[in-house]
């Protein structure tokens, strides 16, 4: 019986001890990109930070509901993001998660989702104070996984003045590595 064990936990450290070396890692040169994706982008009136987390590992925990559950109720694919704002002037400025946008690949602009609202921690409406910060996760659909149709920047414009964009790119990657750092990889 003990021999038994043995091989067992011999088999089972054999398994998992090359795991480290599939990690993922920001490749030669991200490390540069994946810095510039964790600090804010900043415009006039607003600095923005995005972060994806569409690649979450545990959507019940941090969203609220899961991507399979999205696509059932909606036909679409979901994607989900943790977005901070920052008020970058000396006065107050009414942000409303109803300014995000989505601009795709092909030049297509999404609206935020209805789903934005049930997930557990939204963005909400705020009276954000000078150098103040808000974040909330906001949900966008997409029609198809096709590359054409993907989220290219994210834009906040409340048509006063209070404009900002950020690539997208920026917020796959940080939420990539961010997952993986997670998950101790």
């Amino acid at each position: 019986m003990k021999i038994n064990v043995v091989f067992f936990i011999l088999f089972v450290a054999l398994i998992y001890l090359p795991m480290p070396i599939f990690a993922i890692k920001p490749a030669i040169g991200q490390n540069a990109k994946l810095e510039k994706a964790k600090t804010y982008k900043t415009g006039d009136t607003l600095g923005i930070l995005i972060k994806d987390i569409s690649t979450s590992v545990n959507y019940g925990k941090e969203v609220g509901f899961g991507s399979d559950d999205f696509y059932k109720n909606t036909g679409k694919h979901a994607a989900i993001v943790r977005v901070w704002l920052v008020n970058q002037t000396d006065k107050t400025i009414k942000v409303d998660p109803a300014h995000f946008k989505a601009i795709t690949n092909n030049g297509f602009t999404l609206s935020i989702d209805n789903y934005t609202c049930k997930t557990i921690d939204p963005f909400q409406i705020t009276e954000l104070e000078p150098k103040e910060e808000v974040q909330g996760l906001i949900v966008f659909a997409l029609n198809t996984s096709d590359a054409a149709y993907r989220i290219k920047n994210i834009l906040y414009d409340d048509q006063k003045g209070n404009r900002i964009t950020r690539s997208y790119d920026d917020a796959v990657l940080y939420g990539l590595y961010d997952h993986a750092e997670k998950r101790g990889r």
